[in-house]
């Protein structure tokens, strides 16, 4: 299994292969507070951030079908980060 592809801010393009994991970075307080968002669900399936009580897992997405999406990441100031992500 290969690691997940790492969104930081700031960056505008990523590349990821079907079934690939893509995960947003954010500073520890903001995790819960991120939002992700595509517009392309046929391509990307993009995951929330979750708190099980003893762990928080970063926003993101799944690569599920080869193609072109746009991530929009939505922090908790209201700025917005677009990723065009190129899936093969």
């Amino acid at each position: 299994m290969l690691p997940p592809v790492m969104i930081k801010p700031g960056q505008s393009e990523a590349t990821a292969r079907v079934g690939d994991l893509l995960y947003v970075t954010t500073e520890a307080a903001d995790t819960m507070a991120t939002t992700v968002a595509t517009d392309n669900s046929g391509v990307l399936e993009v995951s929330q951030a979750t708190d099980n009580g003893s762990s928080q897992t970063a926003p993101g997405a799944k690569a599920i079908a080869a193609g072109v999406a746009t991530l929009t990441i939505t922090r908790p100031d209201g700025s917005t980060q677009d990723v065009a992500v190129t899936v093969s």
